[in-house]
């Protein structure tokens, strides 16, 4: 696998898709995925071309369980319960109070008014306290991307993590 920069769809929001994933039905055993750019950008200011990343994704995962979800929504029946498949919220303790009437309070609260995304990582790391998810997570979600990417670059192939 080559190293790449992770600029497009995949890293952006599909790590947080593939965290959540992870902690609504279990362990991954595989990923594929079908990856695609078709949005024109203009050149930066300088006149070189900027690196393209993809626009759409769709990641299919395999559990340990047997089973399978596609991460574009948020469906299914969480581990231990029956079905029907519905849409499962997002749990409030995840919101941690931020407001969700519109993407731009939202996006204020979750990332400038909290702790959340580095701040909480930064102060366990100050205080040498463990936080959560803690790097372990971090690395297992790292792995799942780099497998999107890889799976992507050979046309979608299955592959085990």
């Amino acid at each position: 696998m080559t190293e790449r920069i992770r600029i497009g769809i995949v890293g952006d929001i599909g790590s947080h898709f593939l965290y959540l994933a992870r902690w609504f039905f279990g362990e991954v055993s595989s990923v594929d995925c079908l990856s695609r750019s078709f949005i024109e950008r203009a050149d930066r200011p300088d006149g070189r071309p900027y690196e393209r990343g993809e626009d759409s994704a769709l990641i299919t995962l395999e559990f340990t369980s047997g089973a399978y979800a596609t991460v574009q929504s948020v469906r299914g029946v969480k581990v231990g319960e029956s079905g029907p498949a519905a849409e499962l919220p997002i749990p409030d303790d995840i919101w941690n109070g931020a407001r969700r009437d519109n993407v731009h309070d939202r996006y204020r609260d979750i990332f400038r008014g909290s702790g959340a995304m580095i701040g909480d990582f930064v102060h366990a790391v100050r205080t040498r306290r463990p936080c959560d998810p803690d790097f372990a997570e971090g690395l297992r979600i790292q792995q799942l991307c780099d497998a999107a990417d890889e799976s992507a670059a050979a046309s979608g192939v299955r592959l085990s993590v």
